[in-house]
């Protein structure tokens, strides 16, 4: 152990130097995009042994990454790589760090939802989710809308491609998970995208399942999700049937919470049970423990 730590330690005290070093080729004039790439690969490699390493070189860092996913020649691989870097700096640093950089970088992002190779489209759907989830909680906003409205627009394309397709339903997720006032006024568009596939619906399952699990959802959305995971009990193999049961699972444990926790409200405030408050915890623990 002592070992292992002095060697993290001596990595992160190399950090500095290595940076500086890394910056000046990231921010030539003219560097070869294998270059370019190898370089947000090591950086990648970086934050995954030493997560937050990069707080002191946020604002020099997001000016090479915006120059090279602003480049219109730029290759679609090394687009990908940047991007991967872009989703594991989110998750592996405090929003303070980068708020002061995101007006710059947001809408370089937003161009990158709108290029034509699948794997750049996946690759920023996943930074807006990290992006989201780093934030939260995130209140109504022009990014966050435009980003709902590409992953519907996705959802909805009966031509779009698969990978696209699960990280736009991943991208739905964290925004009710994350930012539940964005989508709360959009009537539910991104459901009835996900509902209208006829195949492949075992991504659509995992959503659901995450909601249902980790955001508020009123007895609605509850009831029409029991409907749609049952008709496709009904008609998934083996393989697609674990899914499907653990998220009707799910959402019959939310209703249940659902219907406890309005009526230990009602009499918890009329005072003709005061110990409805501890069957509400009780009951919560319980469904804990089953999932």
């Amino acid at each position: 152990m002592d070992v292992e730590e002095s060697s993290y330690a001596l990595l992160r005290g190399q950090v500095p130097s290595l940076m500086k070093r890394l910056l000046k080729q990231l921010g030539a004039s003219k560097v070869a995009p294998t270059t370019l790439q190898e370089g947000f690969h090591l950086l990648v490699t970086l934050l995954s042994v030493l997560p937050g390493c990069l707080t002191a070189q946020v604002p020099q860092l997001f000016v090479s990454t915006q120059a090279v996913l602003a480049e219109p020649t730029a290759p679609s691989a090394l687009l990908v790589t940047v991007l991967s870097f872009l989703s594991l700096f989110f998750r592996t640093h405090s929003a303070n760090t980068f708020n002061a950089s995101l007006p710059a970088l947001i809408p370089v992002l937003l161009t990158s939802l709108t290029e034509k190779h699948p794997r750049v489209i996946a690759g920023t759907f996943r930074v807006f989710s990290s992006l989201l989830t780093a934030l939260k909680p995130v209140k109504p906003n022009d990014w966050a809308d435009k980003v709902y409205y590409e992953a519907v627009g996705r959802l909805k394309a009966n031509d779009t491609d698969a990978e696209v397709r699960d990280c736009a339903g991943e991208l739905i997720a964290d925004l009710w998970i994350c930012a539940p006032d964005v989508v709360k006024t959009k009537n539910g568009q991104e459901w009835q995208a996900m509902f209208k596939q006829t195949a492949r619906t075992e991504a659509s399952v995992k959503v659901v399942k995450r909601v249902a699990v980790e955001a508020e959802m009123d007895t609605q959305w509850i009831n029409g999700c029991v409907e749609w995971v049952s008709n496709i009990l009904k008609k998934s193999d083996r393989t697609g049937k674990v899914d499907a049961f653990v998220t009707l699972n799910n959402l019959i444990t939310k209703y249940e919470l659902h219907f406890i926790s309005s009526r230990c409200k009602t009499e918890l405030f009329s005072g003709t049970n005061p110990e409805c408050l501890q069957t509400l915890h009780r009951t919560s623990f319980l469904n804990y423990l089953r999932t």
